[in-house]
Formats: C-alpha cells, sequence, structure tokens
C-alpha cells in the first residue's frame, strides 16, 4: 500500500487512499484517472515480487470501480 502511495504521489494524480478492508485497499479515484489508476494498481501490486524479495507467490488483483458498492463492476485488464 506504501508503494502505490509512493507511485500516486510521484505521479501527483489525484486519486487517494482512503484505506484497507482485510485484504482491500479502497481508493477514492478521481472521474479522470480511473483507467490509469486500475493499470497502476494492478502493476503495482502484481510486480510486488520485484520489490521484496521475500515475496516468493504470485499476487492475484482483482480490480472493482463503481459509485458506490453497490454499483461496482469488475475491471479488466483486456479493455
Amino acid at each position: 500500500m506504501l508503494y502505490l502511495q509512493e507511485m500516486i504521489d510521484r505521479k501527483k494524480l489525484q486519486s487517494v487512499i482512503v484505506g484497507n478492508v482485510h485484504d482491500s485497499i479502497i481508493v477514492d479515484v478521481h472521474p479522470k484517472e480511473v483507467e490509469f489508476m486500475c493499470r497502476l494498481i494492478n502493476r503495482v501490486f502484481t510486480g510486488l515480487d520485484h520489490v521484496y524479495d521475500w515475496i516468493t507467490v504470485p499476487i492475484e488483483v482483482d480490480i472493482m470501480h463503481g459509485a458506490n458498492l453497490r454499483d461496482l463492476q469488475v475491471w479488466s485488464l483486456d479493455k
């Protein structure tokens, strides 16, 4: 989560990490940054094994986005 925040700061994005629940991260994403943030989150978390030697298993990332919990849609890298 810290590495993601570093990337958000470095890119000067308007999106903000607002919290986490269990193994999920909740991000308030600026409407103009949705596609970029989905790709960034996917890249950051699937690449953590290259950043930290102690991660020895692949990390799977499921990304959902929407205006609220009821309207969440699954985001796909294939878009």
